[in-house]
């Protein structure tokens, strides 16, 4: 993703438009039902996004950790309820920005504009290669570029969660994992 360079002033600004919000571990950012009011970025911390399907299990279908954004984008953008729940994996540090101050942001300069338009179309190409992913890779594949691409979830988010994520169960992804030490 490219970066963006901030003076001093322009960061700011940028930062004077957040809320710092302190979410402990298991607490909810985001509940299905509520219009979300917010798009969240993680100072500190990691996060999941899931819903809970017909059989009453959870699919992970986000992940979030220190200088990502995570929110249910379609209730934050269209103002509906929205269907999943965002939970903090670990005691975490978002800075909130809501639709008003976005604007304000977005409009008070082309660098501000930039920086959104540039942190959505990444996060979009990343949603859709990972939707690519899951139809054309196995479930070893996906674990192993999982691994490779984003090695702190392996050391902070449980086993459980990274197999809800990848699309497996967990028993699946130890003989997966078990599978891959041997060699």
């Amino acid at each position: 993703m490219e970066q963006h360079a901030f003076t001093e002033k322009d960061a700011e600004f940028f930062l004077s438009h957040f809320a710092e919000r302190k979410v402990r571990k298991r607490q909810f950012l985001i509940q299905p039902g509520f219009v979300e009011k917010y798009i969240n970025f993680v100072v500190k911390g990691t996060f999941k996004g899931y819903v809970i399907n017909k059989e009453g299990n959870e699919q992970t279908i986000l992940l979030a950790t220190d200088g990502w954004w995570i929110t249910d984008l379609y209730s934050y953008i269209h103002k509906t309820p929205a269907t999943m729940f965002v939970e903090a994996i670990e005691d975490s540090i978002v800075l909130q920005l809501n639709p008003e101050n976005e604007h304000i942001l977005r409009t008070h300069s082309t660098q501000f504009a930039n920086f959104f338009i540039n942190t959505m179309q990444g996060g979009l190409a990343a949603t859709q290669h990972r939707i690519t992913d899951g139809f054309m890779l196995t479930a070893e594949e996906r674990y192993k570029k999982f691994a490779v691409k984003y090695p702190e979830f392996l050391q902070r988010v449980p086993q459980y969660t990274v197999a809800s994520y990848l699309g497996i169960t967990t028993q699946y992804l130890s003989r997966i994992k078990s599978k891959l030490l041997k060699c």
